[in-house]
């Protein structure tokens, strides 16, 4: 499951307990990218599937969504299609491979509109 491939889950695991969302029909907010002596890549989107359980505190906030913010460190972009419309993202793919991850975000065709590598 693509939660063995990311760091810090706690929060993700309390929230959503034993029902995590599948990395498919997201909205992509913000894609970030930091330049420096690393690059960083910053991901931010919503998942489609709500927990079934709302904390209190957002209730009384009128909370009506989570963000999953992926930070992607030491990032090289293998491809990137900014013709199409990368906000509706059909779904994502995180792989291990050797000792970098990569995520692949396609839309609804299954194209892929970006690609990149990171540890």
């Amino acid at each position: 499951m693509w939660l063995s491939l990311i760091e810090r889950i706690e929060s993700l695991l309390a929230i959503y307990q034993d029902e995590l969302p599948d990395l498919e029909n997201l909205f992509l907010h913000e894609f970030k990218i930091i330049t420096g002596q690393d690059l960083i890549i910053y991901i931010r989107l919503d998942p489609g599937k709500r927990p079934k359980k709302i904390p209190k505190k957002w209730l009384d906030r009128n909370v009506n969504s989570v963000q999953i913010i992926l930070d992607l460190v030491q990032a090289k972009i293998e491809k990137i299609d900014l013709d199409n419309n990368i906000s509706s993202i059909d779904n994502i793919i995180i792989e291990q491979i050797n000792n970098y991850k990569r995520i692949i975000l396609r839309d609804a065709l299954q194209a892929e509109v970006l690609s990149i590598k990171s540890t």
